[in-house]
């Protein structure tokens, strides 16, 4: 079974990479040059080798595409790739937030958006890619269009929250173990879900 979940593990970031990033890679092209340029180098797709730049994991969008091949096969793998694309769009927008809030300057071993192009900017890429993930759910308008973009819409609410709760704990003298997982269900485990 390990094996078998290493070797699945590896197939999804393979798909993600050959499917998600390309795709991640025309959708931000729908933005000016310079918001592009931004988001582009958030989300590492100019990066090379891809492998090993600064893109990122992809967990979230191989989670959803082999989740997708396992009840649907490739063709419900390839409808997958809008929600894997808005997904990863939302997850590096809200991480382009926290690098801000916390004062975070590198991110994968790289300087922060907010640290190379300024905090304005940062918040513009951020709203960039929140709009982007809800354009690239609804632009095929597939019949589970409305109710993947009622989902995110609910997934940023709690985002937002966890976001707050994580701000909150920072000053807090102490929390505990049931605040702790609450957050981090918020802040992470939504978008997981």
């Amino acid at each position: 079974l390990g094996e078998l979940t290493e070797a699945g593990v590896r197939r999804g970031a393979t798909l993600a990479l050959l499917l998600v990033l390309p795709a991640m890679d025309e959708w931000t092209l729908r933005l000016d040059e310079r918001l592009a340029r931004i988001c582009r180098y958030q989300l590492g797709i100019d990066d090379l080798p891809r492998q090993a730049s600064g893109a990122g994991k992809l967990v979230r969008p191989a989670l959803c595409l082999l989740s997708a091949a396992a009840v649907g096969g490739e063709s419900a793998q390839a409808q997958a790739v809008p929600a894997c694309v808005a997904t990863e769009f939302v997850h590096n927008a809200t991480l382009i937030q926290d690098d801000i809030m916390d004062g975070d300057r590198l991110r994968r071993h790289r300087p922060t958006v907010w640290a190379r192009y300024g905090v304005p900017s940062a918040i513009l890429a951020s709203d960039a890619l929140l709009a982007l993930s809800f354009e690239v759910l609804c632009e095929n308008r597939h019949k589970a269009a409305l109710g993947a973009a009622s989902d995110l819409a609910r997934t940023l609410r709690v985002l937002a929250m966890g976001q707050e709760l994580d701000l909150r704990y920072e000053r807090a003298d102490a929390i505990n173990t049931r605040q702790c997982l609450d957050m981090l269900e918020a802040k992470t485990g939504v978008l997981l879900g």
